[in-house]
């Protein structure tokens, strides 16, 4: 067993064995209080039910196991609802393979009731140092995740949320290789397409590693039998998903998934140190229906039997391929992109809320404080109805990046920064 994993298992087994000398009166006292905020769920007091939430949404993933506990009560409502917001909170900022599935949630509470006390706290224990696996890969310490997933596991491999931490294994075993090995990234020169024309989408590997790296879709000692080889590079795919999201200008959304499989015709990718290469390029039609915003995004990913290089040997490892963002807009829109204020303040009079909100996704990057300054206008108090400044925050968004989600933040925002408020391009009245 490696140096670090073995005192990472040590750690883990002692602090498990003195959860009652060390920590059991702190998790005995926690669990008291969070029981009584999920308890608090069920009160009459409307405003004991709201700083019960409150403070469970505080706590973040720690709560979990205790509000799925409330769940299974009849009337549970509220509880659903919290627990809804806190495994969303859990999995911002995750990828879709590291995120606690329903099953996942059900597991870290299964069986609790018949559970000793002390088995109890070992796992639950256990359970909150997942979650602090789950925020050091958040960080981006994917070595100290790793350790302490692979440390969870050797003391208890049947616990019953082990399938989430092998994930968080192998998600910090992915990532050690885009961060020190092999990267694999998607690109497109085309970041905002016209309606009716074509986005191209680059799939590449860049050699992050001291030395050469070679990937290997099949054997590497049968890379020379030719019907061998013939069938590894007929199997050899990249897997690629296109998101297509529909978007409105109040910020509402749908969208369509597909996937589909693109041949690579390759044994093996050789890379030279700091070498990328482009292992394929992908055309798909970008279309926008009628007047709206399309964002297309594509990831991929793809199967490699081995990588060879400096650092020891991976076997048997998915590669993944980010998700690049294509944005789609009728071609009017994007001609008239040098103009864009000017017309965004003309849509606004006009009452086209799709064209305001496309108009500001072309925004010239010298005319966005303008544009963010005028629609600072529309949430004071006057004229303007809820739906548009609906559109205006989600155009405020747009333009600046930030994600307030009512008027008063967004207008300390701009109080706060000291803007000024822009003068509106000629014929347009405030």
């Amino acid at each position: 067993m490696p140096m670090k994993r073995l005192l990472a298992v040590l750690a883990l087994g002692l602090a498990v064995c003195t959860i009652r000398a060390d920590e059991g009166a702190d998790m005995e006292e926690k669990a008291k209080r969070l029981m009584a905020l999920v308890a608090d769920l069920d009160s009459e007091r409307p405003d004991v039910r709201e700083d019960a939430a409150t403070k469970l949404l505080a706590t973040g993933g720690d709560a979990i196991p205790f509000v799925i506990d409330g769940v299974y009560r009849k009337n549970a409502k509220l509880h659903l609802q919290v627990l809804e917001k806190l495994v969303a909170q859990e999995k911002k900022g995750l990828p879709a393979e590291l995120q606690l599935s329903d099953d996942d949630l059900k597991a870290v509470v299964k069986d609790r009731l018949g559970d000793t006390k002390q088995s109890s706290q070992v796992k639950t224990f256990l359970y909150l140092k997942y979650l602090e696996g789950v925020e050091l890969f958040r960080k981006g310490h994917y070595e100290e995740a790793q350790a302490k997933a692979a440390a969870i596991l050797e003391l208890d491999p049947r616990i019953e949320f082990a399938d989430a931490i092998r994930k968080l294994r192998i998600q910090c075993e992915e990532q050690l290789i885009q961060v020190g090995l092999v990267r694999t990234t998607a690109t497109t020169l085309t970041p905002i397409c016209a309606d009716n024309s074509i986005a191209k989408v680059a799939f590449n590997a860049t050699n992050l590693a001291a030395g050469n790296v070679e990937i290997w879709f099949g054997d590497p000692n049968q890379a020379g039998n030719p019907q061998v080889a013939a069938a590894v590079k007929a199997q050899a795919t990249l897997h690629v998903e296109v998101s297509t999201q529909v978007c409105d200008a109040d910020g509402g959304s749908s969208t369509e998934t597909q996937s589909t499989e693109k041949p690579l015709d390759r044994y093996s990718v050789p890379l030279k140190t700091g070498e990328t290469r482009r292992l394929f390029e992908m055309e798909l039609p970008a279309l926008s229906p009628g007047v709206k915003l399309v964002k297309l995004f594509v990831s991929a990913k793809m199967r490699v039997v081995q990588i060879d290089g400096p650092t020891p040997m991976v076997r048997e490892r998915w590669l993944r391929f980010p998700a690049v963002e294509i944005k789609v807009v009728p071609g009017n829109i994007q001609a008239a992109g040098a103009n864009a204020l000017q017309n965004m303040c003309d849509a606004l009079q006009a009452a086209q809320a799709n064209s305001v909100f496309l108009y500001c996704i072309v925004m010239p990057e010298g005319d966005r404080p303008k544009a963010a300054a005028f629609l600072i206008e529309i949430l004071k108090p006057g004229k303007w109805t809820d739906y548009d400044r609906l559109v205006a925050r989600n155009c405020l968004s747009t333009l600046t990046g930030e994600t307030f989600t009512n008027d008063e933040a967004w207008l300390k925002w701009h109080d706060d920064s000291k803007r000024t408020i822009a003068t509106p391009p000629d014929g347009v009245k405030k």
